[in-house]
C-alpha cells in the first residue's frame, strides 16, 4: 500500500464552513451550515425556517439538520493524501564567497495532494457537504480563496492549517473509467503556520 493511501486511512479531514447565524424566515438549502446557541447544523432538507425547526431545540428540527461535532465539515470518500514540502531560497552568494555560491533559506511551504472518490448520492444528486466546500473555495480569489483545514491526526490532536486549494469546478470528476467509481481531488497549499490543539 503507497503512502498516500496509508495516510488517508489514518486522518480525517475536515474543511472550515461557511456558516451564517440561524435565524427564522429564512431560506436554507441542504449543506448550508448554520450556528445556533454555540453549537453547528449542517441543512439536510431543504426549507424556509421557523421557530417549530430551529436547530437543537424546535419540535422538529431533526428533520431538516444534522448537529456536527464543530465548524469545521467531513470530507469524504478520501483514499491518497500525499503531502509535499518545498523551500525557497535566497542567494547570498558575493565577492567574498570565493567561487562558492552561499543562500540562506528564505521560506519554507507544503501542499497536499488529495485523491478520492466524488461522492453524491444517486437518487437525489447531492454532494458530499466537505467535496463541495473545498469546490467552492477552489472558484474564489484573493483573501476570499483562503480557508482552514483541520487534519485530524491519529493520537486525536487537531492540525489546523489556513490553506488555498484548487479543485475542480462544480463537482466535475478527475477520471474513471466506464465501470470505474468517479474520482476527485483536489491540491491545499497552506499558508503560514499550522496550529495544534
Amino acid at each position: 500500500m503507497s503512502l498516500g493511501k496509508q495516510l488517508a486511512r489514518i486522518f480525517e479531514f475536515k474543511i472550515l464552513s461557511d456558516y451564517t447565524v440561524w435565524s427564522t424566515t429564512t431560506s436554507y438549502v441542504i449543506n448550508d451550515v448554520v450556528e445556533n446557541d454555540s453549537s453547528y447544523y449542517v441543512c439536510i432538507q431543504e426549507h424556509t425556517s421557523t421557530t417549530e425547526d430551529e436547530p437543537g431545540t424546535g419540535v422538529n428540527w431533526e428533520d431538516y439538520w444534522e448537529l456536527l461535532d464543530d465548524e469545521y465539515l467531513h470530507i469524504s470518500g478520501i483514499n491518497s493524501f500525499s503531502p509535499s514540502q518545498e523551500k525557497n531560497d535566497a542567494d547570498t552568494t558575493d565577492f567574498d564567497s570565493q567561487g562558492w555560491m552561499e543562500h540562506i533559506v528564505a521560506s519554507r511551504g507544503v501542499s497536499f495532494d488529495v485523491e478520492g472518490y466524488h461522492i453524491e448520492d444517486e437518487e437525489t444528486g447531492l454532494r458530499d457537504a466537505g467535496q463541495e466546500r473545498i469546490e467552492e473555495i477552489g472558484q474564489l480569489v484573493a483573501n476570499e480563496s483562503i480557508t482552514g483545514l483541520r487534519l485530524i491526526n491519529p493520537s486525536g490532536e487537531n492540525v489546523d492549517f489556513d490553506v488555498s486549494i484548487d479543485a475542480p469546478q462544480f463537482g466535475q470528476s478527475t477520471g474513471g473509467g466506464n465501470d470505474d467509481p468517479a474520482g476527485w481531488s483536489c491540491t491545499m497549499t497552506v499558508t503560514g503556520d499550522p496550529t495544534i490543539s
